[in-house]
């Protein structure tokens, strides 16, 4: 049970610019129709609600101020100018982010666990996005809402709405660092330290000729496509678990691939990961019986690889939008169902991130095979594909300051879906932690095929 405190309006620091406009990349608005970013961040924070309100609080509100004043799109809206023009993010004094302050009696312990956990508990933390609205002709809507959930005598959770076409997990964590180092530091005013996380919106570099022409083509097919809105309620019976992939069984499974495939160039942390979860995912499905249609169908794994520092010539790692490419990986199901499958699918993972990587110049000479890489996604039956979200770069530490300890992340926006997020351990450095959300059969069935695999190769 939740019980808001308080609502509440975030508005920049002064000192700032009175007006700012960006405009959407190709890349942006591939993630117009993508459902919004839902992050929760869960701090231990053991005080009585008296000195939540009295320090806590106040500490929150301070900080939120000078971090949007550097970080201005979060503060504006998604506009939608009249006649289909091109949409942009949009910036004007006066422009705000919705903050709210709440408290709730549920175990704090019980839902920072690893173990397996009623999902829709998870939502009433994070907020929604506030309505979509029209002002002088324009469909306006906001980028960012957050939400301050206090446990008492145990903790606290920030709960995180972001619209997925303003930035991307990259862009948004850096903004998160930002904050995290103001707040931490207890500063007023902006330190040095943290210029290297100021957001570069330059969006110049992105504006080849031949991608503005895809742009107009991409944007006349999604203007088409009706807001819908939030998503709908989770199953009754979807929970969230985290599995932990210690870093020695890291190094075995990196050792049985090499075994393998002794020529394979591309065997990281990232590849046999995913594709030990991959694989324990199929069989999973397989166990539940989950919409098989046919014996041998071909299994895709989604993922996305960053490309700013692969362009040529690179873009800043604080580049602020949209800069990834979708690599999809595929595999017949009886491999992925075999003992050792994960090496099948570590394999097909490294290769095609290779075959990405060492075709980029040639697919920013050509735009079109972008849109067709998604096109063939879309195509693809929901329930064969399966994919990663977040990444292990996008690593959070928050020890010191006034929030606590960071104790967990969880990624609501995979609740329902076949895709799992992917992190550092908070817990012990070099160890991954994987989040999923599924009906409990098919949880309880990952969870076997899971730790079996990771048993083996000890």
């Amino acid at each position: 049970m939740v019980k808001v405190l308080e609502h509440c309006r975030v508005y920049p620091a002064p000192g700032g610019v009175d007006e700012m406009s960006i405009p959407l990349t190709f890349l942006d608005l591939m993630r117009l129709t993508a459902v919004s970013t839902k992050l929760l961040l869960f701090f231990e924070l053991p005080i009585s609600t008296d000195l939540f309100t009295k320090y806590a609080v106040p500490s929150i509100k301070n900080s939120f101020p000078l971090v949007l004043k550097h970080t201005l799109a979060l503060a504006g809206n998604l506009i939608y100018p009249p006649n289909f023009e091109m949409p942009q993010i949009r910036y004007v004094k006066g422009d705000s982010m919705p903050l709210v302050f709440a408290e709730s009696e549920d175990d704090f312990d019980h839902l920072t666990g690893n173990h397996a956990r009623n999902a829709s508990v998870f939502h009433s933390f994070v907020p929604e996005l506030l309505p979509v609205n029209m002002v002088s002709d324009e469909l306006v809507l906001p980028v960012l809402a957050i939400q301050v959930t206090f446990f008492p005598n145990s903790g606290i959770c920030m709960g995180l709405n972001t619209n997925s076409a303003v930035c991307d997990g990259n862009a948004f964590f850096s903004c998160l660092k930002l904050w995290f180092s103001i707040i931490q530091s207890g500063e007023t005013t902006f330190s040095s330290s943290g210029s290297n996380l100021l957001p570069f919106y330059d969006k110049t570099p992105m504006k080849d000729p031949r991608w503005i022409e895809l742009e107009g083509t991409f944007w006349s097919q999604s203007k088409q496509k009706k807001y819908e809105g939030p998503p709908k309620s989770l199953s009754a019976n979807t929970v969230i678990a985290t599995f932990v992939m210690p870093r020695n069984s890291i190094e075995e499974l990196k050792k049985q691939v090499t075994a393998q495939y002794p020529t394979l160039s591309h065997v990281t942390a990232f590849t046999v990961t995913c594709g030990h979860v991959w694989s324990c995912m199929v069989k999973a499905n397989v166990s539940c019986k989950e919409e098989m249609d046919k014996e041998d169908e071909e299994e895709h794994f989604a993922f996305w690889a960053d490309l700013r520092r692969r362009l040529s010539p690179p873009l800043p790692e604080n580049y602020f939008g949209n800069c990834t490419m979708t690599c999809i990986a595929n595999a017949k199901r009886s491999e992925l169902e075999k003992e050792d499958g994960f090496v099948f699918a570590a394999k097909n993972i490294g290769e095609a991130f290779e075959k990405k990587v060492k075709n980029i110049g040639r697919s920013w000479e050509d735009p079109k095979s972008w849109m067709d890489d998604m096109e063939l996604m879309l195509r693809r039956k929901p329930k064969l594909t399966v994919g990663v979200a977040s990444s292990p770069r996008f690593h959070l530490k928050f020890e010191r300051g006034g929030l606590g300890r960071l104790k967990k992340i969880e990624h609501i926006f995979i609740h329902g879906t076949t895709f799992f997020s992917l992190g550092a351990s908070l817990e012990k450095e070099g160890d991954l932690e994987i989040g999923l959300s599924v009906p409990v059969l098919q949880m309880e069935a990952f969870a076997f095929f899971y730790n079996e695999g990771i048993k083996l190769n000890e």
